[in-house]
């Protein structure tokens, strides 16, 4: 396995670890995943994250950022589950794959749209209840009856497709969890994880000092009323062709 895959095996930790305490990120995305000097992955900015309480109280739909949005929040559920985080994570997932943002709407509505071309249209069989969401009252969706994740995403041996379709379940309570993704066969199989101590590491940031390059050996104009003769020219003042006016311009001008 790759290092990318060793990476995203550490967003499953990062996610487990977050479920297990009840806490949801809902705003899971590329640019909120940090890489340590190290080579290890930190999932970033909480301020969307909401610990789940029971029985699970409404909270706004319009959270996580569109590209990542899962589509029971589309569809205006009053409640979230960890599951939003995890189909966040199957975004990724197709992101690293692609190299390019998976989904990537302009609006809810062409989000909506994008999800069915990719994954068909969502019905009671796969999704119980999804016509009692608040969004279906007014408004009709696109008819295809297709999954196109195989043919999108043909680079992925059958272990990862299954992955992928585990964690773009349209029924939130089917959706993959980070536990499960984590005993995936996608990532036990050959080539295995590399170790973590083997990852690329470099300098951290705060670490580097860039030393400004010393100014000009300007002489000091007490130097240069005081002991003309016996003062000492820098590279940057050659004593040949320069004369006092030029000096004191220069000094003026530092």
């Amino acid at each position: 396995m790759g290092s990318w895959q060793l990476k995203y095996f550490q967003v499953f930790k990062g996610l487990s670890y977050l479920h297990k305490k009840e806490i949801v990120h809902r705003d899971v995305k590329v640019s909120n995943l940090l890489l340590t000097n190290t080579g290890t992955l930190k999932i970033a900015d909480f301020g969307l994250a909401r610990e789940l309480g029971y029985p699970m109280s409404p909270m706004t739909p319009q959270v996580v950022t569109l590209w990542y949005r899962a589509p029971e929040l589309l569809f205006q559920a009053k409640t979230q589950t960890t599951a939003v985080d995890m189909w966040a994570a199957g975004c990724i997932l197709g992101e690293l794959l692609l190299h390019k943002p998976l989904l990537p709407g302009k609006s809810e509505i062409e989000q909506i749209n994008l999800i069915i071309n990719l994954l068909g249209t969502p019905n009671e069989t796969i999704w119980p209840d999804f016509s009692q969401l608040p969004a279906m009252e007014n408004f009709t969706l696109m008819q295809q009856p297709y999954n196109n994740l195989r043919a999108k995403f043909p680079m992925l041996s059958p272990s990862g497709q299954k992955l992928l379709n585990f964690l773009f379940m349209y029924d939130p309570l089917r959706r993959a969890t980070a536990e499960e993704c984590l005993e995936s066969l996608y990532f036990k199989e050959e080539p295995l994880p590399c170790d973590p101590q083997m990852m690329p590491t470099f300098p951290q940031h705060r670490n580097l000092k860039q030393q400004a390059p010393l100014p000009p050996q300007v002489p000091s104009l007490s130097q240069v009323i005081n002991q003309p003769s016996s003062l000492h020219m820098s590279d940057n003042f050659s004593s040949s062709n320069i004369g006092l006016g030029e000096l004191l311009n220069s000094l003026i001008r530092k």
